[in-house]
């Protein structure tokens, strides 16, 4: 059968919205029907209240790492953070820096990892990429008196 003598089709259409005009004549803005995303950090930055994290980190360390009991506990990075994440080094006088990976938020912090090497598993699959370049990619960081 030719085209022509077919009866034609329809499809389905969906609705448009015809601009509002305003009173110069000129359409207005139309609402925007879905949300714009809020965009996530993708980078490591200091973390707000850092001083109570600080003080969580090295109690952590301190249970759960065999960083001694006393003496002073100094932080060379961090702590930063990355949604949940925290990274930090820290120094105690007359050892190597301790690399140390926290997850949680301000009062309910966890280890992850701590050590000279944190690019664990655990890091690799669920750290953010942000934090996973740190302390996977980077160098690690300098231990003087070596």
């Amino acid at each position: 059968m030719p085209p022509e003598l077919k009866e034609p089709q329809t499809t389905p259409t969906r609705p448009t919205r015809t601009p509002t005009v305003g009173p110069t004549g000129l359409p207005t803005a139309v609402p925007s029907l879905s949300p714009t995303p809020t965009p996530r950090p993708t980078a490591l930055a200091a973390c707000p209240a850092s001083g109570s994290i600080r003080d969580q980190v090295t109690a952590l360390l301190r249970r759960t790492a065999n960083l001694p009991r006393s003496g002073r506990v100094t932080f060379q990075t961090g702590p930063l953070c990355l949604e949940d994440w925290q990274y930090s080094v820290v120094a105690v006088a007359g050892r190597e820096p301790l690399q140390a990976v926290t997850r949680g938020r301000a009062g309910n912090l966890r280890l992850v990892t701590a050590g000279t090497d944190v690019c664990n598993i655990t890091v690799r699959a669920e750290a953010p990429p942000g934090l996973r370049t740190t302390v996977c990619d980077a160098p690690p960081p300098a231990y003087g008196g070596l």
